[in-house]
């Protein structure tokens, strides 16, 4: 890259000419030919070196200092110069470094940016990598092979080596890193939304391990969505509240969701369940029977309220419990006549 140095206008325009008198060549041998030739033209003119003379004729020097040929025919170019938009280029290019340089404050800011050319080797290694690893971040939950973290340190010695100057085919030198920084810098994005994409996968997953197995009451894997209680002399009981061997309530819904109604099935019928009246506060999912409401009452207004009703018990009654006392009914309540017997 030409060092960009502030030099006289007839210098500039000298080293353009030498370079369009060059333009046979291929881009990368004209770079190594006219690298640093404004500087070294300003430097021999400070020392009051001789005029610069025909820039066809110093070309031809740089040629045979080079042991190039000389220039052949004019070839016809088509409809694009691709030369001639080369050699603008590369006039913006010194151009741009010309205002760089007449600005401190710029001219400061390349410096810093240029002792900075480390660090962007190891990002655009990792940009690369990055995009190479990006099927494995967009899966569904696959995990990277630990092995993978080789590949990437692969990526930034490469991309480190690249900004020095190494393993690079003479050819392809100064073209190779300039695409894969393009392409390091295209994969921002793609390789950011990955990432993130990745992480909330993972943090999914990691939620599931963490609440892994049934929550509420299960039945052979099956969710039980109530229970009904019947007492030694065979009738349901109503407000039984049920716990556990350790004290704790035997909900049918996972508390932590603060859910006020549950959905499930009673046979073959759809229901809405919800706690009793008779439970206090925002639980009552471990008081038994629950209610149940109208299908369309998903909210907690007091028409809603209003409309539960008690769910229908799989029996009546029961076969009482031997030794149980029943209940006074008319089959069985004393007369006078078994008194008087």
């Amino acid at each position: 890259m030409t060092t960009m140095t502030a030099t006289d206008p007839a210098i500039e325009e000298f080293a353009a000419a030498v370079r369009a008198a060059l333009d046979d060549l291929p881009a990368d041998d004209v770079d190594d030919l006219t690298d640093g030739l404004e500087a070294d033209l300003t430097e021999r003119a400070a020392d009051g070196g001789p005029a610069l003379g025909d820039p066809a004729a110093y070309a031809e020097e740089l040629r045979a200092a080079a042991g190039l040929p000389v220039r052949g025919p004019t070839q016809h170019r088509g409809l694009v110069d691709v030369d001639l938009i080369r050699h603008n280029l590369r006039q913006l290019r010194d151009d741009t470094a010309r205002v760089i340089r007449s600005n401190p404050f710029l001219s400061g800011t390349a410096d810093l940016l240029a002792s900075m050319r480390p660090a962007w080797w190891v990002a655009r290694g990792l940009l690369l990598f990055g995009l190479f690893s990006i099927s494995w971040l967009n899966s569904s939950g696959e995990s990277i092979p630990e092995a993978i973290w080789l590949v990437a340190a692969a990526w930034v010695v490469v991309s480190v080596q690249w900004g020095r100057g190494r393993w690079l085919p003479k050819t392809g030198r100064r073209v190779i890193p300039v695409i894969a920084t393009i392409f390091a810098l295209l994969s921002i994005g793609p390789v950011w939304v990955a990432i993130n994409t990745y992480n909330t996968q993972q943090d999914y997953y990691r939620y599931g391990e963490e609440v892994e197995g049934p929550l509420g009451l299960q039945r052979e894997g099956q969710t039980v969505s109530n229970v009904f209680a019947y007492g030694a002399d065979g009738e349901l009981l109503t407000d039984v509240q049920l716990f556990d061997q350790n004290g704790e309530p035997l909900n049918i819904t996972d508390p932590r969701y603060g859910e006020s109604f549950f959905e499930g099935n009673q046979g073959d019928e759809y229901v809405i369940l919800v706690p009793r009246d008779s439970a206090p506060g925002a639980g009552g999912w471990n008081v038994f029977p629950l209610m149940q409401r109208e299908a369309d009452c998903y909210d907690e207004t007091l028409a809603c309220a209003r409309r539960s009703s008690d769910t229908t018990p799989p029996f009546e009654r029961v076969q009482p419990l031997i030794g149980a006392t029943l209940p006074m009914s008319p089959t069985n309540v004393p007369t006078a006549d078994d008194d008087d017997k």
